[in-house]
């Protein structure tokens, strides 16, 4: 099946796709999904090559958050091409488990606007996602306690001079107390 082929079905006929079913879906035709479309898809049923085809437009009509905090693993989450993570809603990135939390990489934080940090848990992050933090970004992070509580003089170290230097005074602040 070709690319436009996926793109004519409707979202009943998506959703009565089996397992079996999604074995030949490909990421380019998960790419010209539109977010309606999304709506109907298993993500967790795609094959890891196919969960590259997510976009920042189509991940957003992935409306089940389950996918984010159950049904995805952490190495799933890993898939999960910056571009489409950065278009991730809050709501959705809100809904991302505790242990998904172990497959996001520096690359998909660095795509985060600072507007969607304050739905990222900063703690949760491995030592690798929090290389990824930018100047930009982790002025986004708007809980002091982060600094001053939730996250250990380690993992501070690991996080890009550049952006601790971003940091307003009050954060810094915490960070010096903690």
């Amino acid at each position: 099946m070709e690319k436009t082929y996926y793109q004519y079905l409707t979202v009943e006929q998506l959703l009565a796709y089996t397992y079996a079913d999604y074995e030949t879906i490909t990421a380019e035709q998960i790419a010209g999904l539109s977010k309606d479309q999304m709506f109907a898809i298993h993500i967790n049923w795609l094959r890891p090559s196919a969960l590259a085809g997510l976009t920042a437009d189509n991940i957003t009509g992935i409306k089940d958050y389950r996918y984010f905090n159950e049904w995805n693993s952490p190495s799933q989450m890993a898939l999960i091409s910056p571009a489409a993570f950065a278009g991730l809603e809050v709501n959705q990135l809100l809904a991302i488990s505790y242990e998904n939390y172990s497959g996001i990489t520096a690359e998909q934080i660095k795509t985060l606007s600072k507007d969607k940090m304050y739905a990222i848990h900063i703690n949760w992050l491995t030592p690798s996602a929090l290389a990824g933090l930018t100047a930009d970004n982790i002025t986004g992070i708007t809980n002091d306690r982060y600094f001053s509580e939730w996250i250990s003089p380690e993992q501070m170290a690991l996080i890009h001079p550049a952006a601790i230097a971003a940091l307003t005074d009050q954060k810094y602040l915490a960070i010096k107390l903690a």
